[in-house]
């Protein structure tokens, strides 16, 4: 299976990580730029193909590159809310693995879209702290292969949780 003859335009779950940077434009607006990367992986147990019952593992790997803006509520001196807009650039492709017949990759996907979160910053030190954040976005995607091409208008949930240090 050397093409996968296949547009995927679904969404799997993926685990991932990335790296946010804030500049305060004042003490309760912040810009930011956020980047990373995701990874799903799912192994079934033996599907039926024209080959007979063979064994299938889907991957999916992607980026993602944020740019936003939030507005900053202090409840106390270690607890922060935040809330705000961003457009965010998401790239991905999904790659099938059969045991019997071979592996079929995917083309990319991009996805252009608006997005909204609301988080919470809680300071543990001087520098360091948890945050996170759940949001919503509304986007455009695409995908081509050869003359094969598909376009929709994706949206979905995202949820952030990690880290926080300041410099």
């Amino acid at each position: 299976m050397a093409g996968s003859g296949t547009l995927v335009t679904f969404a799997l779950p993926e685990v991932g990580i990335q790296g946010q940077y804030w500049y305060f434009l004042a003490p309760e607006y912040g810009a930011n730029i956020s980047a990373g990367i995701g990874y799903f992986r799912r192994v079934t147990p033996p599907i039926r193909t024209r080959l007979g019952a063979e064994d299938f593992k889907r991957t999916v790997s992607s980026w993602k590159v944020r740019i936003g803006g939030d507005r900053f509520a202090k409840l106390t001196n270690k607890l922060q809310f935040f809330a705000g807009p961003g457009i965010q650039l998401w790239g991905g492709k999904v790659k099938d693995e059969y045991a019997v017949s071979g592996t079929a990759e995917s083309p990319s996907t991009t996805r252009w879209a608006l997005d909204g979160r609301i988080g919470a910053h809680i300071l543990m030190g001087e520098n360091f702290g948890l945050i996170g954040s759940l949001g919503q976005y509304w986007g455009y995607a695409s995908v081509k292969e050869g003359a094969a091409e598909t376009k929709w208008l994706p949206s979905g949930s995202q949820g952030e949780m990690g880290f926080s240090f300041s410099f």
